[in-house]
C-alpha cells in the first residue's frame, strides 16, 4: 500500500487515531471517531479513504465485526468528504 500511495501522490497513515490525522491534515472527522483507531487511511488533499482489514482465521464474532464496519461506514458518510466502503473509490 505504501508503494502505491507514493507512486500516486497519496499520503498513507496506518494504525493511528483519527484525531491525529485531523490535527496533521486539517480533515474534520465526526467527534465520535476522533479517539478511534483505523488500520489504514489514504489521504489526498482534503479527501480520505478509510481502509479496514480483518483476517478471519481466529475465533470471534464475524457478525459483530461486520456490524461494526457497517456502523462506521454509515457515520463516516455523514461528513461527505470521506469514503469508507469495500468497493474501489477514487480520491480524485
Amino acid at each position: 500500500m505504501e508503494q502505491i500511495s507514493n507512486e500516486n501522490g497519496l499520503t498513507l497513515f496506518s494504525q493511528t487515531k483519527f484525531k491525529k490525522i485531523e490535527k496533521d491534515s486539517g480533515i474534520k472527522f465526526p467527534e465520535l471517531f476522533k479517539n478511534k483507531r483505523f488500520d489504514f487511511l489514504i489521504v489526498k488533499g482534503n479527501r480520505a479513504l478509510n481502509v479496514e482489514v480483518n483476517y478471519f482465521d481466529w475465533g470471534g464474532s464475524k457478525q459483530e465485526i461486520l456490524n461494526s464496519y457497517i456502523d462506521r461506514q454509515t457515520k463516516l458518510k455523514t461528513i461527505g468528504r470521506l469514503c469508507s466502503n469495500n468497493r474501489r473509490a477514487s480520491l480524485e
